[in-house]
């Protein structure tokens, strides 16, 4: 059941992206700066639903349930700050 939350938690996190870029002005974007918009849209999702502690408890067709544990915004963006990015003095 994992992998299929999994899939699932994945179908919303592009589903806020997806909404992150309609909110973004796009009109004279190349396409690879659209790109960059896009990774960078997935990213805020994933960050924000991660801050929520956004977790699948199921699905019935097209209705995804979710439980949320908000976590502390500071405490949460510090742990995936030092997961991500690696010190230039480990490079």
């Amino acid at each position: 059941m994992t992998s299929d939350n999994d899939a699932l938690k994945l179908k919303i996190i592009k589903h806020v992206a997806d909404m992150l870029m309609v909110m973004t002005n796009t009109d004279d974007a190349s396409p690879a700066l659209i790109e960059e918009l896009e990774d960078e849209a997935l990213l805020k999702a994933d960050l924000i639903l991660g801050a929520l502690g956004l977790a699948v408890a199921g699905s019935d067709g097209s209705v995804i349930s979710v439980n949320l544990d908000l976590q502390d915004i500071n405490a949460y963006i510090e742990q995936r700050a030092s997961e991500m990015y690696v010190p230039d003095t480990e490079l």
